[in-house]
């Protein structure tokens, strides 16, 4: 025999194989639409109707029980539960209806994935009647599960969307919404805030709202100040980037019901590791714990409730603060209607600005006795406010002082504040106030400060921004 005829039978041998196979497959499979009957209504009833929705899958058990208000997922009771995702389940089970008839009597039920369900759905409705429905396994077209009815062995098709959720542990009935949102805390702001962790040797940061806010020296809208360790400003963008997310905070899911001392080590939840904040709004007071950050993902725990979070780290940007974080960069910028006097000393040149009136439009301006117009005057303000720190001032070697801005203020019971500024290596000063250093600045701050007095004491107008 040659190769070409070998090759032939060889070839020949290899269809008859597959075609046998194909044969056995057809005979084997799970009827298709084509052996299907017409579809029909399996269960029917009114979402209102529902009073229990039972559930068991490979996560476990668990029940959500209709009460006089709302629902409860039991044996998480003492969580809030998401009550739109419970509602959206009881819709979609209001009439189950399959897409079409698979096998009125199969023999072996395990090709379905119904001899040990995916899930087994139980609907209690008020009247005390129950239906019980088994969920197998995905139909190869990835669109239904195949299903059965309790007491009866037909196997049938139904779209997926109505029983993906019932696939889910319990949790994901479970509430995720954190802290209210910004719109609900609309006329009860948050007032105080304490942010404590190891970046503060758990020494809290204290953050306080001002009964009105306002724009200081440097045009920057004020509404909040640090009150400890220091009295300063808060930094003036912080509030949106650090405030404003303890508003509305969502978690990805809840974590962990039912905390152990095992679990909160784990976590990173414990006193002496976790990140809290802990903030006061219409009077009432509430903590915020975050622990260990993993893929990305934070453990968060909430008014040391029995249950834990999983919430995407950059939702929460303050866990990890300290104090040149929530510190303004502008360490002092008073408005000039609380100024009675500012002096500026620089080596042998001293200057003097006298303040009177309450407003721009009758404020009188004195720059070393020369009567100066606020139009000439403000931009000149706004430069002598803009010496913002850079960076933190830590380990550094201090040298001379450079420059000395002392602030007398019109209400008497209040000291000077005074601001020094001491050389440092290069091209940087620190800013000391009221005897402690805080940020470094850059020195040109002082050539442009020096140069632009001169200027705006003749009652000539300068540039507004620091380059």
């Amino acid at each position: 025999m040659n190769k070409r005829k070998r090759t032939l039978l060889l070839s020949l041998g290899v269809v008859v194989v597959l075609a046998a196979l194909l044969c056995v497959l057809l005979l084997t499979r799970p009827a298709t639409e084509s052996q299907g009957e017409e579809a029909q209504t399996l269960f029917s009833c009114s979402r209102d109707d529902i009073a229990e929705i039972s559930v068991e899958n490979q996560h476990g058990q668990f029940s959500m029980i209709k009460t006089d208000t709302s629902w409860e997922v039991s044996p998480y009771e003492q969580v809030p539960v998401d009550s739109t995702v419970i509602w959206d389940l009881a819709t979609k089970l209001e009439s189950i209806t399959p897409s079409r008839l698979v096998n009125e009597a199969p023999e072996d039920l395990s090709l379905y994935g119904l001899d040990e369900p995916a899930a087994t759905v139980r609907v209690r409705l008020s009247d005390g009647t129950e239906t019980t429905v088994y969920v197998g396994d995905e139909f190869p077209d990835e669109s239904s599960y195949y299903i059965r009815m309790e007491g009866s062995d037909t196997v049938w098709l139904h779209n997926m969307v109505t029983f993906d959720p019932v696939l889910e542990e319990g949790y994901y009935f479970l509430n995720k919404q954190i802290t209210a949102s910004a719109n609900e805390m609309q006329d009860t702001p948050i007032t105080r805030v304490e942010f404590c962790g190891p970046e503060t040797n758990f020494e809290p940061i204290v953050i306080e709202r001002l009964s009105e806010g306002f724009k200081d020296g440097a045009f920057n809208t004020i509404n909040f100040q640090m009150v400890s360790p220091k009295q300063r400003y808060f930094m003036y963008a912080a509030e949106s980037e650090y405030i404003i997310p303890l508003t509305g905070l969502t978690a990805e899911r809840v974590a962990v019901v039912g905390l152990t001392d095992e679990i909160l080590e784990n976590a990173g939840l414990t006193a002496d590791k976790a990140y809290t904040a802990t903030f006061v709004r219409d009077g009432q007071q509430h903590t915020i714990a975050v622990g260990i950050e993993s893929d990305g993902y934070v453990a968060v725990r909430v008014d040391n409730e029995d249950w834990i979070y999983t919430v995407k780290a950059d939702s929460v940007p303050w866990a990890h603060g300290d104090y040149y974080t929530f510190a303004s960069v502008y360490p002092y910028a008073p408005l000039l209607s609380d100024v009675e006097t500012i002096t500026i000393v620089s080596g042998d040149r001293s200057h003097t600005i006298e303040v009177t009136g309450e407003s721009e439009d009758d404020y009188a301006l004195k720059v070393d006795g020369n009567d100066v117009t606020y139009d000439n005057f403000k931009n000149f303000y706004r430069v002598l406010n803009h010496y913002y720190g850079t960076e933190p001032a830590v380990d550094v070697e201090l040298g001379e002082i450079l420059m000395t801005i002392t602030w007398k203020s019109r209400d008497s019971s209040l000291p000077d504040r005074v601001v020094n500024f001491y050389s440092v290596s290069g091209r940087r000063m620190a800013i000391e106030i009221d005897g402690e250093i805080d940020f470094l600045c850059r020195t040109t701050y002082i050539d442009r400060v020096l140069s632009d007095i001169l200027i705006v004491r003749e009652n000539q107008p300068t540039s507004s921004f620091m380059s």
